[in-house]
């Protein structure tokens, strides 16, 4: 360990640099082991916390697209008088419908469940670059599936959930991250905790649940009253 003057000491008490008091500076070695120890012991505390709060606020984000686009979709079938559905969109060669390619809100004029080249667009969702990267994402819908698709297709008419047929009809949606992007094994399944559901009544009703929500036991079952 170096010695080194007290520059401080000698300001204040006019001393002549030869008789100022030596001091000691710098750490000793137990001096950085124990500070090792301690930061060790503090990221281990909180790695976990800032990782859970990373998932957390993806789902999050992911969740909050989605109810802005039942959100449209509703006030437009009010404003507009006319069907406005939400579709997944198409992407890849071949091309496969997936909600992980993102989403329109569209005015569904031949109440088809398809965007159609002469329908307006009202909101359109781009992949977020992970969801083709690393399938971090799931997403599930209960709504009608319209034929000749494979995913089903949320409609509004004067802000009220219609099937393909146009009856009446009550649906959740389902956003996730994947089992394995929660530490898990499949990126087929949804995360045992780590999700939002949008649950929609018959009456035009939405609220968003999520994980230890009073009722709400799984990611795809909405509570008895909606």
């Amino acid at each position: 360990m170096k010695q080194c003057f007290n520059f401080a000491f000698a300001h204040k008490t006019n001393f002549k640099l030869a008789t100022l008091p030596l001091r000691q500076c710098g750490f000793t070695l137990v001096e950085l082991i124990i500070t090792m120890i301690v930061a060790a012991i503090l990221v281990s505390v909180g790695l976990p916390s800032f990782t859970e709060f990373i998932r957390t606020n993806r789902t999050s984000n992911a969740a909050q697209q989605m109810q802005t686009a039942i959100m449209t979709a509703r006030a437009a079938s009010v404003s507009r008088g006319a069907r406005v559905s939400i579709a997944a969109i198409e992407a890849g060669s071949p091309a496969v419908e997936s909600w992980s390619n993102g989403w329109r809100v569209f005015v569904d004029t031949n109440s088809n469940g398809i965007a159609d080249a002469n329908e307006v667009v009202l909101l359109r969702q781009e992949a977020w670059a992970t969801l083709a990267a690393d399938s971090d994402y799931f997403f599930a819908t209960n709504a009608v599936v319209p034929a000749g698709r494979i995913l089903g297709v949320p409609s509004y008419v004067n802000g009220r959930p219609l099937t393909m047929a146009g009856a009446l009809g009550a649906y959740s949606f389902t956003v996730a991250l994947t089992d394995k992007a929660t530490g898990g094994t499949s990126q087929t399944v949804a995360s045992v905790k780590h999700w939002r559901l949008n649950c929609v009544a018959v009456t035009g009703r939405a609220r968003m649940l999520k994980f230890g929500d009073p009722g709400t036991t799984t990611s795809s079952t909405c509570p008895a009253n909606g």
